[in-house]
């Protein structure tokens, strides 16, 4: 959380690699996707996109988060 804080806090002040933004959450919410940890990845995944919205990636790997969930 604290990371996200940081983040949204300087956004305006830092320039962000949002590539590096949204691959950081992939690795992330992959890891817990791999280990059948939906609800976790989805978490990961959701903040993610609240920092870069535009991520196909991060929208698909939720998707499908999500699917799996059921």
């Amino acid at each position: 959380d604290h990371f996200e804080e940081v983040l949204t806090t300087y956004k305006d002040e830092v320039q962000i690699n949002q590539q590096a933004i949204s691959n950081l959450y992939l690795i992330a919410g992959r890891y817990y996707y791999g280990k059948s940890r939906f609800k976790q990845s989805i978490e990961i995944f959701q903040k993610g996109l609240a920092l870069t919205p535009d991520s196909s990636e991060l929208k698909k790997m939720l998707k499908w988060a999500k699917e799996d969930r059921r």
